[in-house]
């Protein structure tokens, strides 16, 4: 009787030799599962995931074009970009930034930003010679900040961001005489732009343009009352790179 069982056993359907119910796993499908949770892991758990929180330290270089009249007598103006060349500018940011879609990060971050730029000269009223000493501006910003990878390293980024920007002050040389052009200051200061970079390991890399808004410096004691600061613009690309923990 036993033995008559394990014949019908043996002989059931799906239970003869070759048969899929009892065939041993293929080298094929070992590497298929294999590649599907190295896969699965990369994509939670990988050096290029977007499915982490991160907090990230960085520093960008940039050159700013100013934009805005800082002179107007009525008769004549003049551009900030006259009586100042391109500056240079050193920028340092903390921040964090987490997850809120596949592929996607949000975040806040503090910009502080510290530009020079070169005085130039030019004819001020009666055809005279107005030289400037240079100007230079430190920013500290608060703001947002949205990141989009797409692809498997590559991701653009946009930022937005408000503060404040303090002028130290500017002198000038007119017809011989040198005065305050510029008074110290602190303004309000706002900047919008855009990245794009590449990301490995904690690494990132960036470069980016922005445009950055914010009030004009006080006219100096020493001014006369045409000098007539406008709000300023500035016009800037930025390189950099950041390190994320």
């Amino acid at each position: 009787m036993i033995a008559a069982l394990g014949m019908v056993t043996l002989l059931l359907p799906g239970a003869e030799c070759g048969s899929p119910l009892l065939a041993a796993p293929s080298a094929s499908d070992d590497f298929g599962r294999e590649q599907e949770f190295i896969h699965r892991t990369w994509q939670t758990h990988g050096p290029f995931t977007t499915k982490d929180e991160y907090f990230f330290l960085g520093a960008l270089v940039r050159e700013t074009t100013l934009r805005g009249d800082w002179y107007d007598d009525g008769l004549e103006d003049d551009d900030y970009g006259d009586l100042f060349k391109p500056g240079n500018g050193l920028v340092g940011e903390i921040g964090g930034m987490f997850p809120y879609q596949e592929h996607a990060r949000a975040g806040m971050y503090l910009s502080v930003g510290w530009d020079t730029y070169p005085g130039d000269s030019v004819d001020g009223p009666g055809g005279v010679r107005i030289e400037a000493d240079d100007m230079n501006i430190l920013t500290i910003l608060l703001g947002f900040r949205g990141m989009f990878r797409f692809a498997e390293i590559l991701f653009v980024e946009g930022h937005a961001a408000a503060g404040a920007a303090y002028y130290r002050e500017v002198d000038a040389t007119m017809g011989g005489i040198t005065g305050e052009l510029f008074a110290s200051s602190v303004v309000p200061s706002g900047e919008a732009g855009v990245r794009f970079g590449l990301e490995i390991s904690f690494l990132q890399a960036e470069i980016g343009a922005g445009y950055r808004f914010q009030g004009g410096p006080s006219r100096g004691d020493e001014a006369s009352r045409a000098v007539d600061p406008d709000p300023m613009g500035c016009l800037f690309i930025e390189v950099g790179g950041a390190l994320r923990f």
